[in-house]
C-alpha cells in the first residue's frame, strides 16, 4: 500500500516548503524541538479533528467545533517533498490512503511516504491555504461545503471553491 520514497533533494524541497509557509503567513519554528502548534479550521470555522481523540491507526479526520482538545492541534514538519501535518494528541500524520477522488482523510503513523506529505498554496489574499497531497495532487476538501459536525474530510481535485480553503491559527 505504501511505497518507500527516497530523495536526495531534501534541502531544496525544504526551502520550497518554508517559502510556501511564509507566503501564507506561517512562521516556521526556529527550533525543530519546539514546533509551533496550529489549529486548522474549515470555511465553517470548524477544526480539523481526529475523531474522538483516537490514537488508533486510520481514525478519521473530521471537522468539529473548536473545543481546545489536543486532537484538534497540529504541527507542520518539513519533509522531503512537502510537509507532514502531525496531530499533537496521537503523534500521527494527516494521510490519504489512495489516489482516488473522495477518499477520506485519516491519521496514520508518519513514515516519510508521499501520501502523508502536503503542500500549502496561499489563497484568499493569503489568509487561507489549500492543502494538496504530494501523492495525488488533490486538495483537502469539505464534502459539498457542509457545515455538519463530524463530517470526514476528503481529497478532491483542486477546484478553487472555498470548501478547500483552510485557515491556520498558531495556538502555542
Amino acid at each position: 500500500m505504501f511505497e518507500r520514497i527516497r530523495r536526495n533533494s531534501r534541502r531544496v524541497a525544504g526551502a520550497a516548503a518554508i517559502a510556501t509557509m511564509a507566503a501564507v503567513g506561517i512562521a516556521w519554528p526556529a527550533h525543530a524541538d519546539t514546533p509551533t502548534i496550529y489549529r486548522i479550521t474549515t470555511l465553517a470555522t470548524l477544526a480539523l479533528d481526529v475523531s474522538g481523540g483516537s490514537h488508533h491507526v486510520l481514525a478519521p479526520v473530521i471537522q468539529w467545533p473548536i473545543n481546545g482538545g489536543r486532537n484538534q492541534e497540529w504541527t507542520l514538519e518539513n519533509r522531503a517533498g512537502g510537509l507532514w501535518i502531525r496531530n499533537v494528541e496521537s503523534d500521527q500524520c494527516l494521510t490519504v490512503l489512495d489516489r482516488t477522488a473522495g477518499s477520506g482523510l485519516v491519521q496514520y503513523p508518519c513514515m516519510d511516504e508521499r501520501n502523508e506529505e502536503w503542500n500549502l498554496t496561499p489563497v484568499n489574499s493569503g489568509t487561507a491555504a489549500v492543502f494538496t497531497s504530494v501523492d495525488s495532487g488533490m486538495a483537502v476538501d469539505v464534502p459539498r461545503g457542509t457545515g455538519n459536525w463530524g463530517t470526514q474530510l476528503i481529497q478532491w481535485p483542486v477546484n478553487g471553491f472555498p470548501n478547500q480553503n483552510l485557515w491556520l491559527q498558531p495556538i502555542a
